[in-house]
């Protein structure tokens, strides 16, 4: 049985060097070809390997980026009326996740304010000076001024000052320093209704019609008379 099996297989082996001898281009074609094939398979499972893995890392980056973000502090500063119909008020909200240090804030140009002797207790404020803290999901605010007869009539007249720069500088935990700049208007505290419940407007139109009426009555008066 052993010597029939050996005698095949120099009979195969007799026949593949025949066969390797009259075919070995075409075999060394297949070879070719087949290697060929082996690596535009490796290059390509490479290439897709290199890019899963860029897109981990690019996936890991994003995540650690989104936690500190988390826990970074995200000053951002308006004006406000709390709910007032004659107030202005300045208000710095912390809206991210970490502690605002050293938060300090430049208004420009200079906010004009009514009232007798506040302008010097309003820049006063640790606000414009060495700073405050302010903590996570927190607000400070700031009394600005009243809109009284005055602020209202230089409004309307177009003489008042109604768009502001506001610069915001702070630290987060790490000491780094973070600036930040908004424009805000305090235009829109002077179109809301006063307690009458008439608008500046209204009260203008309502003169008119006042006087109007008192045109049309004096001039029917007058034809009565005539009559």
């Amino acid at each position: 049985m052993n010597l029939d099996f050996s005698n095949h297989l120099v009979d195969f082996a007799c026949w593949f060097l025949v066969m390797f001898k009259e075919n070995h281009e075409v075999i060394n074609a297949i070879i070719l070809f087949s290697t060929l094939i082996a690596i535009i398979i490796y290059t390509r499972e490479t290439f897709l390997l290199r890019k899963r893995s860029e897109e981990n890392v690019n996936l890991l980056k994003e995540q650690l980026e989104l936690e500190i973000q988390k826990n970074e502090p995200n000053v951002i500063a308006y004006f406000d009326s709390g709910n007032s119909i004659r107030k202005i008020l300045l208000i710095l909200s912390n809206e991210g996740g970490g502690i605002a240090n050293e938060v300090k804030a430049k208004i420009e140009p200079q906010l004009l304010f009514t009232e007798a002797n506040f302008e010097k207790y309003f820049y006063k404020n640790a606000l414009f000076n060495q700073g405050i803290t302010i903590a996570p999901s927190s607000k400070y605010v700031i009394y600005v001024s009243f809109i009284d007869g005055e602020l209202r009539k230089m409004f309307d007249e177009g003489k008042l000052q109604t768009e502001y720069t506001i610069r915001i500088q702070y630290k987060n935990s790490s000491g780094n320093s973070i600036t930040r700049t908004i424009e805000q208007s305090i235009a829109q505290f002077f179109y809301r209704i006063d307690p009458e419940g008439e608008t500046p407007i209204e009260k203008q139109l309502k003169e008119i019609n006042t006087k109007l009426s008192g045109i049309t009555s004096a001039i029917n008066g007058t034809k009565k008379s005539d009559e």
